[in-house]
């Protein structure tokens, strides 16, 4: 063995080139200005990249833990709740403001770099320190990997734990207490992500096929030392989610969290005999070529050589890639996210150790610097494209005190109470097209009386609802209010309207309050409080456009006459 590579028998999965473990003249500095170019440029991301829909999502789940309210009982939530629970405390330092987001996704910035570290860890099982090095480099600059764990998300994290496993998995050396704390990572994961179930198939997959490898080949199985490390693996998964459990059962939550993290993503009629059978039908038949090439190499490779590690990561990315496509319904990049962390530095590794030293010295930097400068320009990093959202925000916290309901479609406000229970995202929508949930956004707004709405993406019926006995102020913001349209009669122009929710309204044109009579008493440009039910609103000798808005908005200087900055829908909305 030399260099920290195998000395045995050479397969296309073993890395047994000639990659030198020392760094030429030069390349320290060079990877050192790499790591630094990824850290400026992740940081410039932090401040500059979009803001994705599920971002503020999860502050606002953070937001309500910290107000001390149970997930799944009180409010849904379809997550595990172990990354919330983690940064309550962050989110009480930080304070309730517009930035606090963007603060926040600081936590992904250090999990993204726990993510590189772990990743060079793991390929120094099996090859050299310099290949480890340009792979996880590698891994930083890939655009996709990169932007997704710019996000403030429980993916980051999750693909955290799950390399932190791996690590110590492959390090074990089959001993059952280092197994044990490498399931116990695995748990932990369980409890930031129920798609962790896939992580689980993947190793056991692997494990069954390379168990079968070395029987075929013949060789002597210790079954006690499996059976113990199978014993300690159990009880080392179970310990997190377990305490997870009792805490929820404490709390009279435990029949919540089964309907919101599990039943809410299993659609009836999509997981029917036939279907299931049919997605495993497809996933053995896309397991049998990475299963049976793994298990070639690894009967050619002698026991306990680095490039039986390699083998086994190859295989357990292929299950868990293949696991993903065929049995998680709804597949977002964030999903690929430990199947990018393990097939982009394995890949890099491999092309990385078919060539000569100085091949790599000059290969490794132009592959790096190329995936940099892809993510910079195609997702224009230099341009803020995060204002407009952080402004809703602003303008949502100048509109409303602490405990005024709001409505929105997933939590975008962040940190005002939602007025219904629904988290309008793509399950919610389908559940509530197949009557297996009912929509009461409605109904909500007018029985809690909530006089500020985020209206995009609400379903068509409250849309609707918002169009008429609401008024938009601001980006994607409504407040109580409409605009008026006159009815000319004998005795003059009146206008005539409905209101739901009771409040104080005021009458206004572009240039301020206007003064008249509403249901024939004098207004006198004053703020008027309107029961609900139809009124009639009159002024002598005006012609312009005329609104009625929620005073407090107008108050606060909210006018339904301003100009708006236009709204189109995009991707990560």
């Amino acid at each position: 063995m030399t260099n920290g590579l195998t000395a045995s028998k050479t397969t296309p999965f073993s890395f047994s080139g000639t990659p030198v473990s020392w760094f030429p003249k030069g390349e320290t500095a060079l990877i050192a200005t790499f790591s630094l170019a990824l850290f400026f440029i992740k940081l410039l991301a932090n401040f500059h990249y979009r803001i994705d829909s599920d971002e503020p999502q999860h502050v606002h789940v953070v937001w309500l833990w910290l107000h001390g309210q149970v997930a799944y009982r009180d409010f849904f939530d379809n997550h595990t709740p172990g990354f919330h629970l983690l940064c309550v405390p962050l989110l009480r330092l930080l304070g309730e403001h517009s930035r606090t987001l963007l603060l926040l996704r600081l936590t992904s910035v250090a999990a993204y770099a726990g993510c590189l570290c772990l990743a060079r860890n793991l390929l120094r099982t099996f090859t050299s320190r310099r290949v480890a090095t340009w792979s996880a480099l590698a891994l930083g600059a890939f655009p996709p990997f990169f932007l997704t764990t710019t996000e403030f998300r429980p993916d980051i994290l999750w693909t955290l734990l799950w390399l932190a496993t791996l690590c110590t998995l492959v390090r074990s050396r089959g001993r059952p207490g280092a197994v044990g704390k490498a399931f116990f990572s695995l748990g932990l994961a369980f409890c930031v992500s129920m798609k962790s179930v896939l992580l689980l198939i993947a190793l056991v997959v692997a494990a069954v096929v390379l168990v079968l490898a070395d029987e075929r080949a013949q060789r002597p199985l210790n079954w006690s030392g499996l059976s113990a490390c199978a014993f300690s693996a159990t009880g080392g998964l179970a310990i997190a989610p377990t305490l997870l459990v009792l805490y929820f059962w404490a709390h009279g939550a435990l029949r919540n969290v089964y309907e919101c993290t599990v039943q809410h993503n299993l659609l009836p009629g999509d997981h029917s005999a036939i279907g299931t059978l049919a997605r495993l039908l497809q996933w053995l038949l896309l397991m049998a070529i990475p299963a049976g090439a793994c298990g070639w190499a690894w009967r050619q490779t002698g026991k306990g050589t680095n490039g039986r590690r390699s083998i086994f990561l190859w295989l357990v990315a292929a299950a868990l890639a293949i696991s993903l496509r065929c049995f998680w319904r709804f597949l977002t990049p964030e999903d690929y996210l430990p199947v990018f962390a393990l097939l982009v530095p394995l890949g890099a590794a491999a092309l990385l150790s078919a060539t000569a030293s100085w091949g790599t010295l000059f290969a490794a930097p132009a592959c790096t610097a190329v995936l940099l400068t892809v993510t910079c320009w195609d997702r224009q990093l230099f341009q803020n494209a995060t204002h407009q959202k952080l402004h809703l925000v602003a303008d949502v916290l100048r509109l409303t005190e602490a405990d005024t309901p709001v409505m929105d479609a997933k939590g975008e406000t962040m940190f005002r109470p939602r007025a219904s229970r629904l988290v309008l995202e793509h399950l919610t929508n389908l559940r509530v097209k197949k009557g297996l949930l009912q929509d009461d956004i409605s109904q909500e707004l007018v029985a809690k009386r909530v006089p500020v709405v985020s209206d995009f993406k609400l379903l068509t019926k409250d849309q609707l609802f918002t169009q008429q006995y609401y008024v938009t102020v601001a980006w994607r913001l409504r407040v109580l209010g409409h605009a008026l349209q006159p009815t000319f009669t004998p005795s003059g122009v009146e206008w005539r309207f409905a209101t739901v929710i009771p409040a104080d309204y005021s009458f206004i044109d572009p240039q301020g309050p206007v003064q008249g009579e509403v249901d024939g008493k004098p207004s006198g440009g004053m703020p008027v409080y309107l029961v609900p039910g139809a009124h009639v609103f009159r002024c002598e000798n005006h012609a312009g456009p005329v609104a009625y808005e929620w005073s407090h908005a107008f108050e606060k200087g909210f006018s339904p006459f301003g100009q708006l900055a236009p709204d189109v829908k995009r991707p990560e909305d």
